[in-house]
């Protein structure tokens, strides 16, 4: 039997309402659900395809604006090298107070963007991780098809519980 928490009495005064389930009811409603979604290999490549499409999207986007912050990196390094020559420069003397500020400026600046950049290049690396995911969960279902006809209770217990992290009980719906 599947039992709602408020019924646990170490919860407080307030009890759910809720009445117990068998779970060999909740088992097999989302057994059969789960064997047709993974016998649908249209309804599992439709989602994948979803996903994918916002996965390359947000990589596209990452792309850009890892170029943007490469190319800005690459302006202030030239700005760092004409500040820097500047400096150096007799004739410039009278201006290396403010030339000391614009390369703290420069410095700064570079070391938030660099921050950022690895930032979205950690973040570009998990994309590339999830479409590496999405091509492994694709075939894992093929091979759980194989053999998915044969499975006893234990054996489609310890799959579900693979495949599936909670069940939602909302008076007769189960999501």
């Amino acid at each position: 039997h599947y039992k709602c928490c408020g019924r646990d009495r170490l919860m407080g005064n307030e009890r759910c309402k809720a009445r117990w389930i068998k779970a060999s009811k909740i088992e097999e409603v989302i057994w059969r659900s789960v064997v047709g979604v993974l016998r649908n290999p249209r309804f599992l490549y439709d989602k994948v395809n979803e996903n994918r499409e916002a996965l390359n999207l947000a990589v596209a986007d990452l792309t850009q604006e890892i170029d943007r912050i490469k190319a800005t990196l690459g302006d202030l390094d030239k700005q760092r090298e004409r500040a820097l020559q500047a400096f150096l420069e007799e004739d410039m003397a009278s201006l290396r107070g403010s030339l000391r500020a614009k390369l703290v400026y420069i410095e700064t600046r570079s070391e938030g963007l660099n921050r950022e950049l690895t930032r979205l290049e950690q973040r570009q690396a998990g994309y590339a991780a999830e479409g590496g995911r999405q091509y492994a969960a694709r075939q894992y279902c093929r091979v759980v098809l194989r053999g998915i006809d044969r499975l006893d209770l234990a054996g489609r217990q310890r799959l579900l519980a693979l495949l599936i992290d909670e069940i939602l009980v909302d008076g007769r719906h189960l999501e």
